[in-house]
């Protein structure tokens, strides 16, 4: 029964992704980036939005585990410095491969700044995790149209 609500959760986060970007990457570009930021952002995305903000220890502990289960990782540190790795590709292209730019970049920095500060031993504000969810869904909408 908790697995196929996890499955359900996870479905609703993937599509409120792709419906809440709106157009906060008006004033910039993906460049290159999209291929690779879309590696492990929706993982991370999964497994953050899979936290109760206001849940004791335990909890979120389980509920960390039951979302890993659903990704390609058995630990929340490896999936994060994925995540970071990914993040940080990005921002370091050159060459051939053009950078974010603009509010895409900013967005893209913060979000890898906001996503390695998170703990999830720590209860979580509300407004905390939805910062952090607003910048995987201007990743998701501007990716999806590349």
């Amino acid at each position: 029964m908790k697995k196929t609500s996890l499955v359900v959760a996870t479905l609703i986060l993937i599509s409120a992704l792709s419906a809440c970007g709106g157009s906060s990457n008006s004033s910039g570009s993906f460049g290159d980036a999209c291929p690779i930021l879309k590696v492990h952002s929706t993982e991370m995305a999964m497994v953050i939005a899979s936290v109760p903000v206001a849940a004791d220890y335990e909890e979120r502990k389980a509920a960390i585990q039951r979302t890993l289960a659903l990704t390609s990782f058995t630990d929340l540190t490896s999936l994060r410095m994925a995540f970071n790795a990914d993040v940080n590709t990005v921002l370091g292209f050159s060459g051939s491969l053009k950078p974010p730019t603009g509010n895409v970049l900013t967005t893209v920095e913060d979000l890898r700044e906001k996503v390695w500060k998170w703990d999830w031993t720590s209860v979580s504000t509300v407004e905390e995790v939805e910062t952090i969810m607003a910048g995987f869904a201007v990743i998701d909408e501007g990716c999806s149209k590349n």
